[in-house]
């Protein structure tokens, strides 16, 4: 008798997709995604910056002093936080091990230009900068910079996100796509046996189904094309960004499912 696949082989991996679907994105991401609105010096800036810059009259901000001061140190935490959430990217890029080394390679490059590279020394120059600047102006086009030259939220972290996903994805269905035989082979013994296999059978035609959805939804992402985004192509590259966000997440509802219809088999077989 063929030996039975543990059904929990699914378990690590899904475990791994649901903290990086539902936790791995950076807060609000998602929302700012689905939002092209742009605040008078960039887009996503912190609500905290924007008021200490008294952006309320968009062409006019307010600026004092005391109000300076306010607006540099938010800034500079606004830095201080990309230049962290850089790092993080780095180890995640490092900690998946599925990416292809191309694409990791293409990934660390991606991460090294936010950080140190091609506009104002990166994130790391920015930071440098900003507590030196003696006016509002000089805070406003820095915070500009930050947003509109370097994507960390609305596009790098999304690029790593996405690529790390659909790559544990892609090596999960074809592992469980190599475990569908011996699925059916345990089926068709149990019958043999005078079992009775229709709910298993039933289970196993679902499991088929969500197999094969997984596989279709990851063929509609392109990795190539997530990481030829560059800043610049924001917001005009959301609705992609959007559908591959939402292609990754249907993988990980489907492979859920499929291990629900594993655990049934068994159960199913063995009851």
């Amino acid at each position: 008798m063929p030996r039975f696949p543990n059904p929990r082989f699914l378990l690590p991996a899904i475990a791994l997709l649901a903290a990086l679907v539902l936790g791995g994105l950076p807060a609000g991401a998602s929302g700012r995604l689905r939002s092209t609105t742009t605040t008078s010096f960039g887009t996503a800036v912190s609500d905290a910056t924007s008021t200490a810059l008294g952006t309320g009259a968009a062409a006019n901000p307010v600026c004092s002093p005391a109000t300076l001061q306010s607006a540099r140190q938010n800034v500079t935490q606004e830095l201080s936080n990309r230049s962290t959430q850089l790092q993080t990217l780095t180890t995640r890029v490092s900690n998946t091990k599925d990416i292809p080394s191309s694409d990791a390679s293409a990934l660390d490059t991606i991460i090294a230009n936010e950080q140190i590279g091609i506009v104002d020394g990166g994130i790391s120059g920015l930071e440098s900068m900003v507590p030196d600047a003696t006016t509002c102006l000089q805070v406003i086009v820095d915070a500009r910079t930050m947003v509109r030259a370097f994507r960390v939220y609305s596009l790098v972290s999304l690029q790593v996100d996405l690529t790390a996903v659909a790559t544990t994805e892609s090596a999960v269905v074809t592992q469980a796509l190599a475990q569908e035989p011996k699925v059916q082979s345990v089926i068709s013994a149990a019958q043999g046996r005078g079992t009775d296999v229709i709910g298993a059978q039933q289970a196993y035609s679902d499991l088929q189904a969500k197999l094969a959805a997984a596989q279709s939804s990851l063929g509609a992402v392109s990795i190539s094309t997530l990481l030829a985004q560059v800043p610049s192509d924001y917001p005009g590259d959301a609705t992609a960004l959007v559908g591959y966000h939402n292609d990754v997440v249907a993988v990980a509802t489907d492979l859920r499912a499929a291990d629900e219809d594993l655990h049934r088999i068994v159960t199913d077989l063995t009851s």
